[in-house]
């Protein structure tokens, strides 16, 4: 006979103690309410595609946040903030607005690595032994033409 600990052919996943649409779908629905009240004082705009949510200015700072900075966002950069709003809601400059957002979020900021390039190997010149041994010369080079010249010494 078979004992119960030997009849496990495989584990199974964990149940969610809260479903993941408890978590998100009252936030969303909160949003959804606070931006219905508001375009009813501020009208939708004619351009604004069928199906999707006109989103009146008031309100766009607010849903920002919302969309990347709710603990269950992450912090996603422009581009996946940018897909994610797009599915459901519309305003005139969503692509800037959303840009200009991530670029200002000071979390973000710090997460980021610098793109500059370390600085190289600080090395001390020789001490010349007579006055004019060493001579440095710098040049400014692809200069637009002037005079028939496009470069500086």
């Amino acid at each position: 006979m078979p004992s119960p600990a030997n009849s496990r052919t495989s584990p199974t996943e964990p149940e969610p103690i809260v479903p993941p649409d408890m978590i998100i779908s009252p936030i969303i629905l909160d949003l959804d309410e606070n931006i219905g009240n508001t375009t009813l004082q501020e009208s939708a705009l004619p351009e604004c595609p069928e199906g999707k949510i006109y989103v009146p200015r008031s309100q766009r700072r607010t849903l920002l946040g919302t969309a990347h900075e709710s603990p269950g966002s992450g912090y996603p950069g422009s581009r996946q903030t940018l897909s994610l709003l797009q599915a459901r809601y519309w305003w005139p400059s969503m692509h800037r607005d959303i840009t200009r957002y991530v670029q200002g979020s000071s979390v973000c900021a710090m997460s980021n690595s610098s793109r500059q390039l370390p600085a190289g190997k600080l090395v001390p010149l020789h001490i010349p032994q007579r006055p004019w041994c060493h001579i440095g010369v710098d040049f400014v080079t692809d200069l637009p033409n002037s005079k028939g010249n496009k470069c500086i010494m």
